[in-house]
Protein backbone atom coordinates (compact mmCIF):
# COMPACT_ATOMS: atom_id res chain seq x y z
CA UNK A 1 0.00 0.00 0.00
CA UNK A 2 1.12 3.53 -0.78
CA UNK A 3 -0.35 6.76 0.59
CA UNK A 4 -2.22 7.15 -2.68
CA UNK A 5 -4.03 3.86 -2.03
CA UNK A 6 -5.60 4.89 1.28
CA UNK A 7 -8.68 6.57 -0.20
CA UNK A 8 -9.41 3.49 -2.29
CA UNK A 9 -8.97 1.13 0.66
CA UNK A 10 -11.19 2.92 3.18
CA UNK A 11 -14.55 1.88 1.66
CA UNK A 12 -13.69 -1.80 2.21
CA UNK A 13 -13.26 -1.32 5.95
CA UNK A 14 -16.53 0.60 6.10
CA UNK A 15 -18.30 -2.11 4.08
CA UNK A 16 -17.48 -4.78 6.67
CA UNK A 17 -18.50 -2.60 9.63
CA UNK A 18 -15.04 -1.53 10.78
CA UNK A 19 -15.84 2.17 10.50
CA UNK A 20 -13.40 4.90 9.51
CA UNK A 21 -10.02 3.20 9.35
CA UNK A 22 -8.05 6.20 8.10
CA UNK A 23 -6.15 6.87 11.36
CA UNK A 24 -4.90 3.26 11.43
CA UNK A 25 -3.75 3.30 7.80
CA UNK A 26 -1.96 6.65 8.04
CA UNK A 27 -0.17 5.52 11.21
CA UNK A 28 1.08 2.18 9.93
CA UNK A 29 1.96 3.28 6.40
CA UNK A 30 4.45 5.82 7.73
CA UNK A 31 6.43 3.29 9.79
CA UNK A 32 9.54 1.32 8.84
CA UNK A 33 8.61 -1.43 11.33
CA UNK A 34 5.22 -2.00 9.70
CA UNK A 35 3.82 -2.72 6.26
CA UNK A 36 0.42 -2.62 4.59
CA UNK A 37 -0.59 -4.62 1.51
CA UNK A 38 -3.41 -4.37 -1.03
CA UNK A 39 -5.03 -6.70 -3.54
CA UNK A 40 -6.30 -5.09 -6.73
CA UNK A 41 -8.74 -6.15 -9.40
CA UNK A 42 -8.73 -4.01 -12.51
CA UNK A 43 -7.04 -1.20 -10.63
CA UNK A 44 -9.62 -1.24 -7.83
CA UNK A 45 -8.53 -2.18 -4.32
CA UNK A 46 -10.49 -5.25 -3.15
CA UNK A 47 -8.49 -6.32 -0.09
CA UNK A 48 -5.92 -5.23 2.47
CA UNK A 49 -3.68 -6.63 5.19
CA UNK A 50 -1.07 -5.23 7.54
CA UNK A 51 1.85 -6.15 9.78
CA UNK A 52 3.71 -4.71 12.77
CA UNK A 53 7.08 -5.66 14.28
CA UNK A 54 7.53 -5.42 18.04
CA UNK A 55 10.83 -5.37 19.91
CA UNK A 56 14.25 -3.76 19.40
CA UNK A 57 16.18 -4.54 16.24
CA UNK A 58 18.60 -7.43 16.68
CA UNK A 59 16.68 -9.13 19.48
CA UNK A 60 13.98 -11.84 19.36
CA UNK A 61 10.83 -10.12 18.22
CA UNK A 62 7.19 -10.86 17.87
CA UNK A 63 4.98 -9.59 15.10
CA UNK A 64 1.32 -9.06 14.39
CA UNK A 65 -0.82 -9.53 11.32
CA UNK A 66 -3.78 -7.17 11.36
CA UNK A 67 -6.38 -5.49 9.21
CA UNK A 68 -7.02 -8.46 6.90
CA UNK A 69 -10.14 -7.41 5.03
CA UNK A 70 -11.70 -8.36 1.69
CA UNK A 71 -14.41 -6.49 -0.16
CA UNK A 72 -17.69 -8.43 0.30
CA UNK A 73 -18.06 -8.70 -3.47
CA UNK A 74 -14.63 -10.27 -3.89
CA UNK A 75 -14.85 -13.01 -1.27
CA UNK A 76 -14.46 -16.75 -1.87
CA UNK A 77 -11.59 -16.17 -4.30
CA UNK A 78 -8.77 -16.89 -1.83
CA UNK A 79 -7.85 -13.24 -1.30
CA UNK A 80 -7.99 -13.44 2.50
CA UNK A 81 -5.52 -16.30 2.48
CA UNK A 82 -3.18 -14.60 0.01
CA UNK A 83 -3.22 -11.32 1.92
CA UNK A 84 -2.44 -13.16 5.16
CA UNK A 85 0.34 -15.18 3.55
CA UNK A 86 1.89 -11.97 2.22
CA UNK A 87 1.87 -10.40 5.68
CA UNK A 88 3.30 -13.56 7.28
CA UNK A 89 6.06 -13.74 4.66
CA UNK A 90 7.05 -10.12 5.35
CA UNK A 91 7.44 -10.89 9.05
CA UNK A 92 9.33 -14.14 8.47
CA UNK A 93 11.75 -12.38 6.13
CA UNK A 94 12.63 -10.20 9.12
CA UNK A 95 13.28 -13.16 11.41
CA UNK A 96 10.15 -12.88 13.54
CA UNK A 97 9.81 -16.09 15.58
CA UNK A 98 6.22 -15.58 16.78
CA UNK A 99 3.37 -14.13 14.73
CA UNK A 100 0.10 -13.15 16.40
CA UNK A 101 -3.28 -12.05 15.14
CA UNK A 102 -6.87 -11.59 16.26
CA UNK A 103 -9.33 -13.65 14.27
CA UNK A 104 -13.00 -13.08 13.60
CA UNK A 105 -15.25 -16.07 13.18
CA UNK A 106 -15.03 -15.64 9.41
CA UNK A 107 -11.25 -15.41 9.36
CA UNK A 108 -10.38 -18.13 11.86
CA UNK A 109 -10.74 -21.11 9.43
CA UNK A 110 -8.35 -19.38 7.01
CA UNK A 111 -5.76 -18.86 9.73
CA UNK A 112 -6.11 -22.41 11.02
CA UNK A 113 -5.36 -23.75 7.53
CA UNK A 114 -2.18 -21.62 7.54
CA UNK A 115 -1.08 -23.21 10.82
CA UNK A 116 -2.16 -20.59 13.35
CA UNK A 117 -3.13 -22.01 16.75
CA UNK A 118 -5.78 -20.75 19.12
CA UNK A 119 -4.50 -19.14 22.32
CA UNK A 120 -7.08 -16.87 24.00
CA UNK A 121 -10.36 -15.09 23.36
CA UNK A 122 -11.06 -11.37 23.63
CA UNK A 123 -14.50 -10.01 24.45
CA UNK A 124 -15.82 -6.93 22.63
CA UNK A 125 -18.14 -4.48 24.35
CA UNK A 126 -19.91 -1.29 23.34
CA UNK A 127 -20.31 1.37 25.99
CA UNK A 128 -21.69 4.88 26.15
CA UNK A 129 -19.13 7.62 26.60
CA UNK A 130 -19.44 10.02 29.52
CA UNK A 131 -19.69 13.73 28.83
CA UNK A 132 -18.38 14.63 32.29
CA UNK A 133 -14.98 16.22 32.59
CA UNK A 134 -12.17 14.21 34.13
CA UNK A 135 -12.38 15.01 37.81
CA UNK A 136 -9.90 14.59 40.62
CA UNK A 137 -9.43 10.86 41.16
CA UNK A 138 -6.85 9.86 43.78
CA UNK A 139 -3.71 8.65 42.03
CA UNK A 140 -4.83 9.54 38.49
CA UNK A 141 -2.73 12.12 36.67
CA UNK A 142 -1.25 12.94 33.30
CA UNK A 143 1.80 10.95 32.29
CA UNK A 144 5.12 12.71 32.81
CA UNK A 145 8.45 12.14 31.13
CA UNK A 146 9.88 10.49 34.23
CA UNK A 147 7.00 7.97 34.18
CA UNK A 148 7.84 6.58 30.75
CA UNK A 149 10.39 3.88 31.72
CA UNK A 150 8.00 2.45 34.34
CA UNK A 151 5.05 2.65 31.93
CA UNK A 152 6.92 0.77 29.20
CA UNK A 153 8.12 -1.83 31.72
CA UNK A 154 4.55 -2.36 32.94
CA UNK A 155 3.45 -2.81 29.35
CA UNK A 156 6.11 -5.48 28.83
CA UNK A 157 4.96 -7.29 31.97
CA UNK A 158 1.39 -7.37 30.71
CA UNK A 159 1.90 -8.16 27.01
CA UNK A 160 5.18 -10.09 27.03
CA UNK A 161 6.31 -7.77 24.21
CA UNK A 162 8.45 -4.66 23.94
CA UNK A 163 5.95 -2.13 22.58
CA UNK A 164 8.08 0.95 23.16
CA UNK A 165 8.28 1.98 19.50
CA UNK A 166 4.55 1.46 19.02
CA UNK A 167 3.50 3.53 22.04
CA UNK A 168 6.05 6.37 22.06
CA UNK A 169 4.24 8.54 19.47
CA UNK A 170 1.22 8.74 21.80
CA UNK A 171 2.78 8.95 25.27
CA UNK A 172 2.46 12.74 25.50
CA UNK A 173 -1.29 12.22 25.83
CA UNK A 174 -1.03 9.35 28.31
CA UNK A 175 -2.39 8.99 31.83
CA UNK A 176 -1.12 6.99 34.80
CA UNK A 177 -2.46 5.66 38.07
CA UNK A 178 0.28 6.31 40.62
CA UNK A 179 0.30 4.57 43.99
CA UNK A 180 2.95 4.77 46.72
CA UNK A 181 5.48 6.08 44.23
CA UNK A 182 4.87 3.28 41.70
CA UNK A 183 2.91 3.16 38.46
CA UNK A 184 -0.10 0.89 39.05
CA UNK A 185 -1.64 1.42 35.63
CA UNK A 186 -1.69 3.54 32.48
CA UNK A 187 -3.86 4.45 29.51
CA UNK A 188 -2.45 5.73 26.23
CA UNK A 189 -5.06 7.31 23.94
CA UNK A 190 -4.57 6.51 20.26
CA UNK A 191 -5.98 8.61 17.39
CA UNK A 192 -8.51 5.91 16.45
CA UNK A 193 -10.36 6.47 19.76
CA UNK A 194 -8.99 3.41 21.48
CA UNK A 195 -5.76 2.61 23.25
CA UNK A 196 -4.08 0.29 25.73
CA UNK A 197 -5.19 0.28 29.36
CA UNK A 198 -2.79 -1.75 31.51
CA UNK A 199 -3.26 -2.19 35.27
CA UNK A 200 -1.66 -4.22 38.03
CA UNK A 201 -4.99 -4.81 39.78
CA UNK A 202 -8.73 -4.36 39.46
CA UNK A 203 -8.76 -1.08 41.40
CA UNK A 204 -6.38 0.59 38.95
CA UNK A 205 -8.24 -1.02 36.04
CA UNK A 206 -11.52 0.50 37.22
CA UNK A 207 -9.95 3.96 37.31
CA UNK A 208 -8.67 3.56 33.76
CA UNK A 209 -12.04 2.27 32.58
CA UNK A 210 -13.73 5.36 34.01
CA UNK A 211 -11.07 7.62 32.48
CA UNK A 212 -11.33 6.19 28.98
CA UNK A 213 -15.10 6.74 28.92
CA UNK A 214 -14.40 10.48 29.21
CA UNK A 215 -11.60 10.85 26.66
CA UNK A 216 -13.18 10.17 23.29
CA UNK A 217 -16.25 12.36 23.04
CA UNK A 218 -19.91 11.44 23.03
CA UNK A 219 -21.68 8.41 21.59
CA UNK A 220 -20.79 4.75 21.92
CA UNK A 221 -17.33 3.25 21.59
CA UNK A 222 -15.88 -0.23 21.51
CA UNK A 223 -13.65 -1.60 24.22
CA UNK A 224 -12.00 -5.01 24.11
CA UNK A 225 -10.11 -7.07 26.67
CA UNK A 226 -9.09 -10.68 27.22
CA UNK A 227 -11.84 -12.97 28.42
CA UNK A 228 -9.43 -14.18 31.12
CA UNK A 229 -9.50 -10.74 32.72
CA UNK A 230 -12.54 -11.73 34.78
CA UNK A 231 -12.50 -8.59 36.93
CA UNK A 232 -12.47 -6.37 33.85
CA UNK A 233 -15.25 -8.28 32.11
CA UNK A 234 -17.46 -8.18 35.21
CA UNK A 235 -16.82 -4.46 35.72
CA UNK A 236 -17.73 -3.65 32.12
CA UNK A 237 -20.97 -5.62 32.32
CA UNK A 238 -21.84 -3.95 35.63
CA UNK A 239 -21.29 -0.50 34.11
CA UNK A 240 -23.91 -1.17 31.45
CA UNK A 241 -21.52 -2.00 28.60
CA UNK A 242 -23.15 -4.21 25.98
CA UNK A 243 -21.41 -7.41 24.89
CA UNK A 244 -21.04 -7.30 21.11
CA UNK A 245 -18.96 -10.34 20.22
CA UNK A 246 -15.53 -11.85 20.50
CA UNK A 247 -12.31 -12.42 18.57
CA UNK A 248 -9.74 -15.18 19.00
CA UNK A 249 -6.06 -14.54 19.59
CA UNK A 250 -3.96 -16.95 17.52
CA UNK A 251 -0.25 -17.52 17.04
CA UNK A 252 2.10 -19.07 14.48
CA UNK A 253 5.71 -20.20 14.88
CA UNK A 254 7.42 -20.23 18.26
CA UNK A 255 5.13 -20.24 21.30
CA UNK A 256 3.78 -16.81 22.13
CA UNK A 257 5.67 -14.78 24.76
CA UNK A 258 4.41 -15.15 28.32
CA UNK A 259 1.83 -12.45 28.94
CA UNK A 260 -0.72 -11.62 31.62
CA UNK A 261 -4.24 -11.15 30.28
CA UNK A 262 -5.57 -10.20 33.72
CA UNK A 263 -3.59 -6.94 33.46
CA UNK A 264 -5.08 -5.87 30.12
CA UNK A 265 -8.15 -3.64 30.49
CA UNK A 266 -8.10 -2.23 26.97
CA UNK A 267 -6.21 -2.93 23.76
CA UNK A 268 -4.31 -0.83 21.24
CA UNK A 269 -6.96 -1.76 18.69
CA UNK A 270 -8.86 -4.80 17.49
CA UNK A 271 -6.02 -5.42 15.08
CA UNK A 272 -3.17 -5.35 17.57
CA UNK A 273 -4.14 -6.38 21.07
Amino acid sequence: MTPADIAGALPIFAAVGWGDHSAHLHFFIARADAALFVAEDGGRIVGCSGTMLLGPTGTPRSGWVHGVVVDPGARRAGLGRRLTETAVAWLRERGVPTINLLATGMGRPIYERLGFQLERRYRIFRRTALEDTIGAIPGLRRMQKDDIPAVLALGRDATGEDRSALLRPFLDGGWVVARDGDIAGFHVPCPWHEGPSIARDAAAGAILHDLSRRLYGTGTRSISLPEDNHAGVVALAASGAEARGAVDRMWLGAPAPIWRPEMIYGVVSLGLA
